[in-house]
């Protein structure tokens, strides 16, 4: 899986932090969804989706961010947020993490 990753500290509790995530990802258009393999995910887009996936363990968060280009079920790699292409839609995902990051 070809994923960006960024491992944050928890500043706050698990709730507050779970809920600021929640806060920002819907802000940008996010939706919780799940993934055919079960993979609890949060998506954006339809044709090239923008993902962002957060794991929790202990007093750390790991926030993985990809894009992929798909029609409905049918979709393509995943890729990771860095590289030339596709810049401008993966940038987008890039700012949210900025973002997050900033927030947590």
């Amino acid at each position: 899986m070809a994923r960006t990753k960024l491992e944050l500290p928890f500043r706050f509790s698990f709730a507050q932090e779970e809920q600021t995530i929640q806060r920002i990802l819907t802000a940008h258009g996010y939706h919780q969804t799940r993934m055919k393999n079960g993979e609890s995910v949060w998506k954006k887009g339809m044709g090239l989706m923008k993902f962002v996936k957060t794991d929790f363990s202990n007093d750390r968060v790991l926030l993985s961010g990809w894009v992929q280009i798909g029609i409905g079920s049918f979709g393509g790699d995943e890729m990771q947020l860095t590289g030339a292409f596709l810049a401008p839609k993966t940038a987008e995902v890039m700012n949210v993490f900025q973002e997050l990051k900033q927030a947590l």
